[in-house]
C-alpha cells in the first residue's frame, strides 16, 4: 500500500504531497527532512540516472525515488515485497509538468 507521495524540485523544495494513510487522502503541506535530503543528494550525484527507480528502506518503510528534469518523485510504501517499478509506475509523472 502506498502511504505517501511527494513531488520535489531538484533543490529539495516541495511541489506537491499527498498522504494515503487516511481516508479520504490528505494533502501534505511539508516534506519530511529525510526525503528532502535524499532527493537533493541523489539529484546532485553525477551517477544518478533519470527515470530510474532508487530505493531506500527506512524502519519498516520503503521509499522509492524517481528523477526527472523538472522534479523528483518520492513514494513511501509499507509492503516491502512489492517491486519498486510496479509501485512507482502506477501514476503518470508527466501529468504534473
Amino acid at each position: 500500500m502506498i502511504l505517501q507521495v511527494h513531488l520535489v524540485k531538484p533543490d529539495g523544495n516541495a511541489i506537491y504531497g499527498r498522504s494515503y494513510e487516511t481516508s479520504p487522502p490528505a494533502k501534505i503541506q511539508g516534506i519530511p527532512a529525510h526525503v528532502k535530503a535524499c532527493a537533493v543528494l541523489y539529484q546532485s550525484s553525477s551517477g544518478t540516472s533519470r527515470e530510474r527507480v532508487y530505493t531506500l528502506e527506512q524502519n519498516d518503510d520503503l521509499w522509492a525515488y524517481l528523477f526527472f528534469a523538472l522534479f523528483n518523485i518520492a513514494k513511501r510504501k509499507r509492503e516491502l515485497e512489492a517491486t519498486p517499478a510496479s509501485f512507482l509506475y502506477n501514476h503518470n509523472p508527466y501529468q504534473y509538468q
